[in-house]
């Protein structure tokens, strides 16, 4: 299971104890995302070649992670801790983790094809300067 999918699990094992210490899964679920989707934003579609799987990139960068914030940002408002009281938030919250699965595994299938792309891991092997990362 990839490590994001299965740090949702883990939150989502909490939730159900009624365990209310996320806070470090919450932070590092949240950390992950942010320097992928950072990276992303940097990156100018522009001055890539035709090795790279531009039409997958272009699906993470404008619809994917995207997603995953707005989707992100809903499931932080369920758990601050102004907000959070479980047993009154813990079904709304397991909901919010299930519908944030969804563009992590699209995400990850994503992934996967763009890792089978050939023209790409040849151009990896040269070791090139990322010229389209701002």
């Amino acid at each position: 299971m990839p490590r994001g999918l299965a740090s949702w699990s883990f939150t989502a094992k909490k939730i159900k104890k009624e365990e209310r210490d996320m806070q470090k899964n919450w932070v590092s679920i949240k950390g992950r995302y942010e320097k992928i989707s950072q990276r992303f934003q940097e990156m100018d579609m522009t001055l890539l070649d035709d090795r790279f799987p531009v039409k997958i990139l272009k699906e993470l960068k404008g619809e994917v992670f995207p997603e995953m914030g707005r989707k992100y940002t809903e499931l932080e408002l369920l758990l601050t801790p102004c907000f959070y009281s479980l047993p009154r938030f813990k079904e709304p919250i397991l909901e919010k983790i299930d519908d944030c699965q969804s563009p992590m595994e699209r995400m990850r299938l994503l992934g996967i094809e763009f890792a089978k792309n050939n023209r790409y891991q040849e151009y990896r092997k040269t070791s090139p300067i990322r010229i389209y990362l701002e």
